[in-house]
């Protein structure tokens, strides 16, 4: 994936059951990722496991995080936390799961 301004250029493969990959451009209002770990989730300062915690969710649950844009397997995300906070920070591939049915364990 490749965020440029509101859009990205994204592969989706396995969509239900269309089993063709879609290849192209999408805005990015129309992306999202859920977490892997419904308990606390770090989202880092950059993309790299040793740097700073910029924030902690508590609890993110079924609630999906917006894709701002990536470096490598790594998202920039922003999440609307339950006290109407907008949390941004990276969020490492361990923590990314794109079901929104399962936790992807």
């Amino acid at each position: 994936m490749s965020v440029k301004g509101k859009k990205a250029y994204v592969s989706a493969s396995k969509i239900l059951h269309d089993t063709i990959p879609k290849i192209g451009w999408i805005e990015t209002k129309y992306l999202g990722i859920y977490a892997t770990d419904w308990t606390n989730v770090k989202l880092y300062s950059h993309p790299n496991i040793n740097s700073k915690v910029k924030s902690i969710i508590i609890r993110p649950e079924w609630y999906p995080f917006n894709i701002l844009k990536c470096k490598g397997n790594w998202l920039y995300v922003s999440y609307l936390d339950g006290d109407g906070v907008i949390k941004e920070g990276w969020l490492p591939p361990d923590n990314q799961c794109s079901n929104p049915y399962s936790t992807c364990n």
